[in-house]
């Protein structure tokens, strides 16, 4: 009776040894698929913001605000940081960031000359280069397409655009001289912003591009009325 009892005593502890073996692989398999997509990414994709690169290129139109007569201008790009913070789940976001940008804008003027004895006007080509740092806010939505990792956007929203430092070039054709003059660009304009594209996501990572406008509220100048509009390319990299 003692060895029965003995043996059964034994074929329990071996039972439940092998019962808790089996518990804790089963535990170890049924890990969340998030924390096992975390661990290998290396990201936490759950938080409620995200950092990225922004680097835009496009054209600058100028408006005279006088006659309304649109001429073209120079060229344009951008590079800077990109902050979003969502604001419903991951659809919809308040964005800001920092981007350095330069532009240049040329375009025809007539001058007074004095030392014409007519006509003194004179048709001059005036270049206008300036560095800024600009200070985008807004808000940016994601319509998640099903089962692919694409995410078409609408954006929209104002820039803040310090000038940092600029300069002007004055051209004369008829008489075949260069003179090069202090800037009069605003040390300070505002405008509005509005785009859209498509976001890629690539494994851990997320890209982005698209079109934007940017359209200005103030005189780029201080000395004409001439209103600045940039059209152009936007590329984004999100961590």
């Amino acid at each position: 009776m003692r060895s029965i009892l003995m043996t059964a005593l034994c074929m329990l502890v071996c039972g439940l040894f092998t019962s808790n073996l089996s518990a804790q692989e089963t535990t170890m398999e049924v890990i969340p698929q998030t924390e096992a997509a975390t661990k290998t990414c290396g990201h936490n994709h759950n938080e409620a913001y995200r950092i990225g690169l922004n680097l835009e290129t496009g054209m600058n139109r100028l408006t005279n605000l006088q006659d309304l007569d649109v001429q073209s201008t120079g060229t344009g790009f951008g590079a800077g940081l990109v902050y979003e913070r969502f604001l419903i789940g991951k659809t919809l976001a308040l964005s800001t960031g920092a981007n350095f940008s330069n532009r240049s804008m040329t375009y025809d003027s007539e001058i007074t000359d004095d030392t014409k004895s007519l006509d003194n006007t004179r048709t001059v080509e005036i270049t206008n280069q300036g560095s800024f740092v600009e200070i985008p806010v807004g808000i940016r939505y994601r319509a998640p397409l099903v089962k692919t990792g694409m995410k078409p956007f609408l954006q929209a929203g104002i820039v803040n655009q310090f000038l940092i430092d600029g300069n002007t070039i004055e051209k004369i054709a008829e008489k075949g001289t260069q003179e090069q003059l202090p800037s009069d660009l605003n040390k300070y304009n505002i405008g509005l912003t509005i785009g859209a594209g498509m976001e890629f996501a690539l494994g851990c990572r997320t890209f982005s591009a698209g079109l934007q406008m940017k359209k200005g509220m103030k005189a780029v100048k201080t000395t004409e009325l001439y209103q600045m509009n940039t059209y152009g390319i936007q590329f984004g990299y999100y961590f």
